[in-house]
């Protein structure tokens, strides 16, 4: 969270709310009920885009999360 700038619950907050939640659901399709830790995943993705990806944290998951990215974006 540090590395996008979001210091507190309410900057999450904030940020999640920003989030199209049925259209980001019925985009990625998923086949099973996600998890709380893909959804908050699948969120700062949505929201930050390839900033997010870019993380520093995120180096392993770069080509899974591009796919993901682009599944969001249809």
């Amino acid at each position: 969270m540090l590395e996008l700038g979001i210091g507190s619950l309410a900057e999450l907050g904030e940020t999640l709310r920003a989030v199209d939640t049925d259209t980001l659901m019925e985009r990625m399709d998923y086949r099973y009920p996600p998890g709380a830790v893909r959804r908050l995943d699948d969120a700062l993705l949505w929201a930050y885009g390839e900033a997010y990806v870019d993380l520093h944290a995120n180096a392993e998951r770069v080509p899974a999360l591009r796919a993901r990215l682009a599944k969001m974006r249809g």
